[in-house]
């Protein structure tokens, strides 16, 4: 860093205490420290000198008889002086070499203050001391002989110099108008104190700033001198980088043609298995397209023969019931009547969702949302497996807080996830337990909760169920039938609706279904005709034994 040297001599208004007098901030703290340093060596000088001095001029006074009243008291006066200055010079010496330098800067606050109580005792007595000489040579020596010495030996902030000096001065002046002088030889000795002061101040100024100035300089040679030591040690580094760089780089070069090559091969070899993957997937993507239209046509070709089967069971049953078969016979034809019509609909209810999931998977499976009242809904298709319910001596309990509520749904998908949760809550609720449809108005979104109080679910099952194809009791001897699928297509029906399910469960703690769908009504006007109740009576029952197929009482 480049340090203006005529900015370090530039003088600020001295009476600001605080002033940094132009010295840039990162040197104050060394600064301080080297003054210090020599200060400690400086006024061990005085003390040295003034100690020597002071002695000689007790000697010298004490040979001396003087008659006069006032010589003499004026002759004690400087001579105890003289002896305080001795003292004083001793004493500070005792502090400055009974810690060391290094204690010394750590405390550089306290030592600071006793050069400053030094400097300035020692110039007050021998400012006393030319106050007493003026009763028998009247001159002012020892004050301008202080003065001087401390300005020229001494490194001392300016405003401490100024405040001292001028201290000093004061007292001087007001000395000698105690003695009542003759006002010629006051003006004259306050004339000659004032040049001596204002001298001194100009000395001590100079005397600081060129200390200043020559610490500055040496310091700023020895950071460039440091600095050029770790250019050049940096720069010895960078050739030895830059040699090992080179040489390394002729080692790439050689090898860089063969390295270029059998990059490209790679890359030649990675395009052509990247072709061969992407065409992989493409046949891929056509054999899954192929697999799920066949998968919805053998699921249809297997519903044809279903259906065979339910118009014979039908017109079996309009036979038998018309012969006279006595009542034996009539309860067996009847048992295996419900035997095939039961499996039948388990079996048309497997095929049901597999053809659904498929269009799903597909992208052909689609929801019609209209205006509709959930509440009688989901009521109406409760109310409905009341039998089933009560066939395993099950209560079957529905409570709502709202008597109406209109949202966009699909009511045949709601009455399908109504179905199936409640078919699954009748499966897995042993008897004389009870199963609760309850329904919730949140402003936002609508909450249709099935609960019961059947085995429950393990926690590490919960998040499976939505899966397709899971089931929560895998073991061969099963209490219950079921493939897996109809938990996830209620999810999916639940989701074309915008809407979201959960389940809270534990084992043996019964399960909790939770719907939520969201509070809003379509702007579509897609309302259906009003089916008959004959109808609307015999299509729910039709759901209802499709979805209780695989429940056996």
């Amino acid at each position: 860093m480049k340090v203006d040297s005529f900015k370090i001599l530039k003088l600020v208004p001295l009476w600001k205490k605080k002033s940094n007098y132009s010295i840039p901030k990162n040197y104050e703290k060394k600064l301080a420290e080297n003054v210090l340093i020599s200060n400690n060596t400086r006024e061990t000088i005085i003390c040295v000198v003034f100690t020597f001095l002071t002695l000689f001029r007790i000697i010298l006074h004490g040979t001396k008889h003087h008659h006069s009243h006032n010589l003499s008291l004026a002759y004690r006066n400087i001579a105890l002086i003289n002896i305080l200055i001795v003292l004083t010079c001793l004493l500070y010496l005792i502090i400055i070499n009974s810690v060391s330098l290094k204690e010394q800067i750590k405390k550089i606050k306290l030592y600071k203050f006793f050069l400053i109580i030094f400097i300035f005792t020692i110039q007050l007595l021998n400012t006393l001391t030319s106050v007493n000489a003026q009763l028998y040579n009247g001159d002012i020596t020892a004050f301008i002989a202080t003065m001087l010495i401390f300005s020229i030996i001494s490194i001392l902030e300016p405003y401490k110099n100024i405040l001292i000096s001028f201290t000093n001065f004061v007292l001087l002046i007001i000395g000698l108008h105690l003695l009542n002088i003759p006002h010629p030889k006051l003006h004259h000795q306050t004339f000659n104190a004032f040049l001596v002061m204002i001298f001194a101040i100009l000395l001590s100024i100079m005397n600081y700033y060129n200390f200043a100035k020559s610490f500055i300089q040496k310091s700023e040679i020895l950071n460039k001198a440091e600095e050029l030591e770790i250019y050049k040690n940096h720069l010895e580094e960078l050739i030895e980088e830059r040699t090992a760089d080179l040489v390394q780089a002729n080692a790439n070069l050689l090898a860089e043609t063969h390295i270029r090559h059998k990059a490209e091969l790679e890359a030649i070899q990675l395009n052509i298995k990247y072709e061969e993957k992407e065409r992989l997937l493409n046949k891929a993507v056509e054999y899954e397209k192929l697999r799920t239209e066949f998968f919805a046509n053998i699921s249809h070709e297997l519903r044809t023969p279903l259906n065979v089967i339910f118009c014979a069971e039908q017109m079996l049953d309009i036979i038998f019931k018309g012969t006279g078969l006595d009542n034996d016979g009539q309860f067996k034809t009847d048992k295996y009547l419900h035997t095939i019509k039961q499996n039948s609909y388990r079996l048309l209810r497997l095929i049901n969702n597999l053809i659904d999931i498929t269009k799903m998977d597909a992208g052909y499976f689609e929801v019609t949302l209209s205006n509709n009242d959930i509440v009688k809904i989901t009521e109406d298709i409760t109310l409905s497996i009341v039998e089933y319910a009560e066939n395993k001596n099950i209560r079957l309990i529905f409570d709502t807080e709202i008597e109406e509520k209109i949202i966009a749904c699909d009511p045949d998908k709601i009455e399908r996830i109504m179905l199936n949760l409640l078919s699954n809550a009748v499966k897995f609720t042993p008897k004389n337990g009870s199963i609760h449809v309850n329904i919730y108005d949140m402003t936002d979104k609508v909450i249709i909760s099935v609960k019961d109080t059947g085995i429950g679910i393990d926690k590490s099952m919960q998040k499976l169920i939505f899966d397709k194809f899971v089931q929560v009791d895998k073991s061969i001897s099963r209490r219950t039938e079921g493939s897996g699928i109809g938990l996830s297509l209620v999810k999916s029906l639940v989701e074309m609706h915008n809407g979201q399910i959960s389940v809270v469960s534990g084992l043996g703690e019964g399960s909790e279904f939770i719907i939520e769908l969201p509070n809003v009504q379509t702007k579509i006007d897609n309302t259906k005709i009003e089916e008959s109740s004959v109808y609307k009576k015999s299509k729910n029952i039709e759901k209802i034994n499709l979805e209780f197929s695989d429940i056996y009482f």
